[in-house]
């Protein structure tokens, strides 16, 4: 699949896109923005059967359900899909009858030192269809009152977690408390340090050849995509019968076509590149790693 080539904020200009690839023999999915004109949407809607929706950026979570809701009720009973450009939100994923949807959500969080967990049940059970992000990286700011880091977590909930862990194959690694960025205030003033909000854990030297997910950006990558699979499973099938595909969005860079293909060749995920990232070298690692028609 590809989509139109847009033009955020122009619908216009988006529909003269489409129908200069249409010229050339090409098939682009027509993409629409929410908060542009609802016409150009029905004018989809008419004449094709795939259409992707986009400008989501931006757009409180009350904007986008009522736009989205539009959407959805206008094509009821029409065998149109629809695709969702940039969904983040969960509950958004659950709420509406999607075709497929893209995100880049996992890939950002391990770049920022997160991995996504599961939440757990009173029954000690894994929910894969709340996840949230926590801080792991060793070189992230992990202090006592912030619920944002993962040693912060109640030790139940940790030892639960450590089966994800040795399900997919990765290492916890070393993180330590650190201590909690003192404000422009309190660094004017001379504080007394013991009231500063941090524990310091005993610091082992890390084993430089061993990856983990504390110090290595691919082993928090390779967690997340399992983590995100197992929550796809959980997303209800759409009108189509079928489950929501989900594409994960990559930058052109080699590593992230060895990590998405090399390591998951029975099970490849559906990845999705921005035109942004599309440049000649970045076709040609497509073509060398790609595994099949669905891949990308």
């Amino acid at each position: 699949m590809y989509s139109n080539l847009d033009e955020i904020g122009d619908p216009k200009t988006t529909l003269e896109n489409q129908r200069i690839m249409e010229s050339h023999g090409l098939s682009p999915i027509p993409v629409f923005h929410l908060g542009t004109d609802f016409k150009y949407f029905k004018r989809y809607a008419r004449k094709y059967d795939y259409i992707s929706v986009g400008g989501l950026v931006g757009l409180s979570f009350s904007q986008l359900q009522q736009g989205l809701q539009n959407i959805f009720d206008y094509i009821k009973g029409d065998p149109i899909k629809i695709h969702g450009f940039g969904i983040t939100s969960f509950r958004l994923m659950r709420m509406f009858p999607w075709f497929s949807l893209d995100s880049g959500s996992l890939i950002l969080a391990a770049a920022y030192g997160r991995i996504y967990l599961p939440r757990i049940k009173n029954t000690n059970e894994f929910d894969f269809s709340k996840l949230e992000s926590f801080i792991i990286s060793d070189q992230g700011k992990h202090v006592t009152n912030t619920d944002m880091s993962y040693l912060t977590t109640p030790m139940s909930c940790r030892e639960l977690w450590q089966s994800l862990f040795e399900e997919a194959g990765v290492e916890l690694g070393e993180i330590t408390y650190q201590e909690k960025r003192q404000t422009r205030k309190q660094r004017k003033s001379k504080l007394d340090t013991s009231q500063l909000s941090f524990d310091l854990v005993d610091i082992q030297t890390p084993d430089l050849q061993k990856q983990t997910l504390a110090n290595s950006y691919k082993s928090r990558i390779m967690f997340n995509l399992v983590m995100w699979q197992k929550m796809q499973e959980t997303l209800p099938h759409n009108e189509f019968g079928v489950p929501v595909r989900l594409y994960f969005v990559l930058s052109s860079a080699i590593t992230h076509y060895q990590l998405f293909t090399s390591d998951f060749p029975q099970n490849c995920p559906r990845i999705l590149l921005s035109y942004f990232y599309i440049g000649e070298s970045a076709m040609e690692r497509v073509q060398r790693y790609q595994k099949g028609p669905s891949w990308v």
